[in-house]
């Protein structure tokens, strides 16, 4: 959600974005959902803010699971400006703002509130960065796991016909190989080239803006940004990427 939020101004600035769930992340979790959602606002807003092209990613991983219990990471990663060592020294100080002339402006508290937040549900903010190769922030924070589903989507059961995933990035496909794999399809990344294909086939065509030309005379599913409810057209189904 907090990724579909963002994704059209990281769009109107040519920039991909998009998220990548681990597909063994627990159903449920006992967290506080709200300030989760205000930090990785701010961190979104912040990198497409400071990057001026490539992309920007959600990652959430999981850590390490025990009995009851998972530590996960939201990691938000940018190929934007970048900061300096001494300049993240100071990074989650009240009002201290890296990039002061940066016409983005801002009050320079985001970061120092997101910190504070991470601090009182007992996780930590880390920032990896270099000068010009971009800024990785990640929430790290331990949660009880709660018993059941979510309902609609673990309850799914595919049928195990194989299923194509194609997007700009290997990444970005393999998770969503992940995902309908634990649904129970058979997917598999695309491979480069002609595609051979049997009854009841299907190509999931991530970002198709992006990926180039496809020959591809089966049932075709696009994940686009911005879209709103599943749309056939002449194309395929047209659904939302996030």
């Amino acid at each position: 959600e907090v990724v579909d939020a963002y994704a059209a101004v990281a769009e109107n600035k040519g920039l991909q974005i998009y998220a990548c769930i681990d597909a063994d992340v627990p159903d449920q979790l006992d967290g506080d959902q709200s300030r989760i959602r205000q930090i990785l606002n701010n961190l979104l807003n912040n990198a497409i803010k400071f990057t001026d092209f490539g992309r920007v990613v959600l990652r959430l991983k999981v850590l390490q699971r025990d009995t009851g219990c998972v530590t996960l990471q939201w990691q938000v990663t940018d190929t934007g400006l970048g900061i300096s060592q001494s300049q993240q020294q100071r990074l989650f100080e009240p009002f201290y703002q890296v990039f002061s002339g940066h016409c983005a402006g801002g009050t320079g508290l985001g970061l120092s509130i997101c910190n504070r937040l991470s601090q009182l549900m007992d996780g930590q903010l880390r920032v990896v960065s270099e000068p010009g190769l971009g800024s990785s922030f990640s929430l790290i924070l331990s949660m009880p796991i709660l018993e059941g589903v979510l309902p609609g989507v673990n309850d799914l059961q595919l049928r195990t016909t194989p299923v194509y995933v194609r997007a700009p990035v290997n990444e970005l496909a393999e998770t969503t190989c992940a995902w309908l794999n634990r649904w129970g399809a058979h997917a598999l990344v695309a491979p480069q080239g002609v595609i051979n294909t049997s009854a009841g086939t299907v190509m999931v065509d991530l970002l198709p803006g992006r990926n180039g030309p496809l020959e591809w005379s089966g049932a075709r599913v696009m994940g686009v940004p911005g879209a709103g409810q599943p749309e056939y057209t002449a194309d395929g189904w047209q659904v939302g990427l996030h």
